[in-house]
């Protein structure tokens, strides 16, 4: 069960626009209601998005009560960088590893990141290194991988945790509910947690509403649920008074917990006496599109209600209109009613969730035709705002049964269909992103689409490529940086022109100064195979436009070029550059490299010279092009620097020199090198 928003549905707004967008998550904190606002400006994307773990990540002090093991878990991690989190389900483990986490962190550190293993193929790894960067802190989420993952990662944990150390991160593992003793070489770093008092989550929580409870005086009615019940059914008991208040600001503490307890209790009770009352299809037809629709007009409310008809394959039809109830008193018998304004809606607060979730609980084999009847209703309505709660509630049912796929299904649909308003696959992608839960899923379902054009298979269609392009570039870099840097990475390859360009502005915005980032991204610029020409050049631009020399020079009293790794991947990117790319393309790239070269300190100078040399592979035309595009550098009128341009040329010209040496080594005519760069001004 979910909580409601504050309010029925959100205030509709237009294009440009801020749209309170606020969700429910469930978690190991029960149900929270997080506002979230975004920013349409055009189709191709929804600016200001703000995933919704940091939101979370930085109200969980307030309401979080340690768990028994706490302090040793705290100890280890401080340790030894890393601890591994057993326990069983529902005790808060996830919100215990947020917190260790959130501890360490300060002012510049990147939002916590959320890890997943995904099971590798044809004897891939599991766990990725490359998804670790520095000073990160990392939360391995295992609590449900089965027995065969949950030993591959093993195999490759110790691997992992050295990278982790290397790069001064910390890492806390989630481990599967079922384990509680990993292999014997973690154990020593392993923590079991117990769950934490029931009435101290319940006083937390109330205290952070503002709401005092007299100690002791109430507690039993709910002895049971505080002593053995998940920390998510105590959070959403404390969620249910602060709707009691909402309803009866000037009731008693007393009160407002007296019809908690009994929402509590009767709630499921109470939507199952309802649907058994109503057994006709075309009755509960109605009941789940008021659901759905809740605060939208009843022209969509009924179209909905026949195409629900239609994907259960309700064969006996409704009686003819005219012989049938109004649609008021349709809505009277099962709670709803229809407003003055032509709006439909439930009258008791929070029948919309509750109606929906038991719908989607009780009836398992209709999910299939309850996912395929949302995706047909997405070009009902003429709100943005009732879409995006229709979405919202699609995507929660979707997920709390384990069902991504749907929404996967839905974004494909709705992406691919120009009747359909952008809003709704945009909204459905980005509420499965920013799942607690699933997010990994989506978003290693955003790299498949990203990567149809180059595996074989149909490239995504324009509109769903732009709308991936817009989920990196607002979603996904929040928390996972790297993973938007190599989908985005793959879509300025697609076949559409329009979206490739778009890609790669996104890209160059993503990566921006970040020096990590630019960092991360040469690791994957590999230039694809040396037969695919089209590879090599895609590469070679983008190393144009994202690997600025300003980032590889000492800043701080660190110097990337002078890596030997990173030596070597520049060298190779400025070959495919030199043989891939036109001139009046990398020459501007070129006398900006050597404009840092001539203001750099002499140890980063020589390596930006070397880079240039390396990459000329001892090759004349490459070492040509060099020559002619440094004299022609020299030669701008700026006399202020004139003297500093002159020494920059000079040094390269001994580095070429340098060249033509190990050319004569490797049996190649240097005479003809150095009469060809000595023909110049030098």
């Amino acid at each position: 069960m979910t909580a409601e928003p504050p309010e029925d549905r959100p205030a509709a707004v237009g294009v440009g626009q801020a749209r309170d967008i606020g969700t429910s998550i469930t978690g190991s904190l029960g149900p929270i209601y997080v506002r979230n606002y975004w920013y349409a400006t055009s189709r191709r994307e929804r600016r200001g998005a703000l995933a919704l773990d940091l939101d979370h990540e930085r109200n969980l002090a307030a309401v979080f009560v340690p768990p028994e093991g706490w302090e040793r878990a705290r100890r280890i991690l401080a340790a030894d960088g890393m601890v591994l989190l057993a326990g069983e389900l529902g005790i808060g483990r996830r919100t215990a590893a947020w917190q260790l986490l959130d501890g360490i962190g300060d002012d510049d550190s990147r939002p916590i990141q959320v890890l997943r293993p995904e099971p590798g193929s044809d004897g891939g790894r599991v766990l990725d290194a490359e998804d670790v960067v520095e000073r990160d802190r990392l939360l391995l989420d295992l609590s449900d991988v089965d027995d065969q993952l949950f030993e591959a990662v093993q195999d490759e944990l110790t691997d992992f945790f050295g990278v982790v150390a290397a790069s001064a991160a910390v890492l806390v593992v989630l481990l599967p509910s079922f384990v509680t003793r990993p292999r014997s070489e973690f154990r020593a770093r392993t923590a079991l947690l117990e769950r934490p008092d029931g009435r101290q989550v319940l006083y937390r929580r109330l205290r952070e509403y503002g709401i005092a409870i007299p100690a002791g005086a109430l507690l039993p009615d709910v002895a049971n649920l505080l002593t053995n019940g998940s920390v998510g059914d105590v959070a959403e008991l404390a969620s249910l008074i602060r709707e009691a208040r909402s309803d009866v600001p000037d009731g008693t503490a007393e009160s407002w917990f007296g019809v908690a307890v009994k929402r509590l209790s009767d709630r499921d009770t109470e939507i199952s006496q309802l649907v058994a009352a109503h057994p006709s299809a075309a009755d509960r037809a109605l009941l789940l599109s008021v659901a759905l629709l809740a605060g939208a007009d009843a022209a969509t409310v009924l179209a909905a209600e026949e195409r629900l008809l239609r994907k259960v394959r309700h064969t006996v039809g409704p009686a003819p209109d005219f012989e049938r109830s109004g649609l008021g008193a349709r809505l009277t018998a099962i709670g709803g009613r229809l407003h003055v304004d032509g709006r439909v809606a439930f009258t008791a607060a929070g029948r919309a969730a509750a109606v929906l979730n038991h719908f989607w609980t009780h009836f398992p084999s209709l999910r299939n035709d309850f996912a395929r009847w949302v995706i047909a209703c997405g070009d009902l309505g003429a709100e943005d705002a009732h879409r995006e709660t229709m979405v919202a509630r699609f995507v929660e049912q979707s997920l709390a049964v384990g069902r991504p796929g749907d929404v996967f299904a839905a974004v494909a649909v709705w992406a691919g269909d120009a009747r359909v308003p952008a809003l709704l696959a945009s909204a459905a992608l980005e509420y499965g992103l920013t799942s607690v839960e699933y997010g990994w899923a989506f978003r290693r379902r955003c790299y498949e689409w990203a990567t149809d054009h180059t595996n074989g298979r149909t490239a995504a269609p324009a509109r769903l490529a732009d709308l991936l392009v817009a989920a990196c570039r607002r979603v996904i870099v929040q928390t996972h940086p790297e993973q938007a840097i190599v989908r985005l990475r793959h879509l300025t390859r697609h076949p559409e022109p329009a979206v490739a360009r778009e890609a790669t502005t996104a890209l160059v915005e993503v990566v921006g100064s970040d020096r990590s980032r630019m960092r991360y991204l040469l690791t994957r610029l590999t230039g694809g195979r040396r037969s695919d020409a089209d590879a090599r050049r895609a590469d070679a631009r983008l190393f144009l436009t994202t690997v600025v020399p300003e980032l590889l020079v000492a800043r701080g009293g660190r110097s990337l070029v002078a890596a030997a790794w990173v030596h070597e991947r520049l060298a190779q990117r400025w070959g495919d550059v030199f043989d891939t790319v036109p001139a009046w393309e990398y020459v501007p790239a070129v006398h900006r490299w050597l404009s840092v070269h001539a203001a750099a300190e002499p140890a980063d100078a020589e390596a930006l010279a070397a880079v240039l040399i390396a990459a000329c592979d001892l090759r004349f035309d490459r070492l040509s092009i060099l020559h002619s595009v440094s004299r022609e550098w020299a030669r701008t009128p700026l006399p202020a620097a004139q003297t500093r341009r002159r020494e920059t040329v000079e040094r390269l010209y001994a580095a070429v020199d340098a060249a033509a040496v190990q050319a004569a080594d490797a049996a190649i005519d240097p005479s003809t090198l150095v009469q060809h760069v000595q023909g110049g001004t030098r």
